[in-house]
């Protein structure tokens, strides 16, 4: 427990810091890439442990990753055009697939992963990014949601869960933990939103918003959960002791930050509809 709790105290002095002024010189984005790479090896080491190409898996899941992240940030600064993210991101499969065919040893199962985690990684990372783009409180709405939704689900589940969430999944987490955590992730994080004036709409929208989020920031969770489950391990590495590694800590706050960017773009499309 004090392990877990210097590792957490450390963490806070890194990302805090970094997700207040990441806005200058790129420093956020460059944090996330980074963690991203991180979380795609260690991904990568999982799923492909024992394989002889595990090395050159880990290095492609590497490079899909930090492509995707870095022509995806490319055209949320403006400095390409989506066409011109579409070719790249093209560019970057088509690479993968003559890796796949020049190293003798490589196979469709882990240049599938390669792919996989290319995407799931790369795109989660980014719209972390993406939402620090759009502003420090969209973002901070985000992970909030996400850490009171996982806290309260935890210290509910802890003493009152009863009945089994995804017994086969994850046997620790209850229907009644999920509950609490959605009930009072939902809350506090629309006090938190209302309160600083995050969005332009009513607070009742705001409510509906970060019950999805809260929602899916579980489904997240339990993505990892099973991946996790699948491979036999309980952590993706022991980069972060107490916490395992950057997918164990990150797994649901992806989730959540893709899907606030993409109900971001439908009310964007929505509004210049005039709807």
């Amino acid at each position: 427990m004090k392990q877990r709790t210097l590792t957490a105290v450390g963490m806070a002095l890194i990302f805090i810091p970094i997700f207040i002024f990441g806005h200058h010189f790129h420093m956020f984005a460059i944090f996330c890439g980074l963690l991203a790479l991180l979380a795609s090896f260690e991904f990568a080491r999982v799923v492909d442990k024992t394989q002889s190409t595990s090395s050159v898996i880990a290095i492609l899941s590497m490079v899909a990753t930090g492509g995707v992240i870095a022509v995806g940030y490319l055209r949320l600064i403006g400095l390409i055009q989506t066409a011109s993210m579409i070719y790249a991101l093209a560019g970057v499969l088509l690479a993968v697939l003559v890796v796949y065919v020049l190293v003798p040893q490589a196979h469709i199962q882990g240049i599938s992963s390669v792919l996989l985690i290319g995407l799931y990684v790369g795109l989660g990372f980014l719209a972390l990014i993406d939402l620090r783009i759009k502003g420090i409180w969209v973002l901070g709405f985000v992970l909030l949601n996400a850490i009171l939704t996982d806290a309260f689900a935890y210290m509910f589940g802890i003493r009152f869960g009863r009945h089994r969430l995804a017994p086969v999944i994850s046997p620790k987490k209850s229907v009644e933990g999920a509950i609490a955590g959605w009930v009072c992730g939902s809350a506090g994080a629309t006090v938190f939103a209302v309160s600083l004036q995050v969005f332009s709409i009513h607070w009742a929208y705001v409510l509906i918003i970060a019950m999805l989020l809260s929602v899916v920031a579980q489904l997240g969770d339990l993505v990892a959960s099973k991946i996790k489950r699948d491979y036999g391990i309980k952590d993706f590495s022991n980069l972060l002791p107490g916490h395992g590694g950057v997918l164990d800590r990150f797994d649901s706050w992806i989730f959540a930050a893709m899907m606030m960017s993409i109900i971001i773009y439908v009310l964007n499309q929505l509004a210049h509809l005039g709807l």
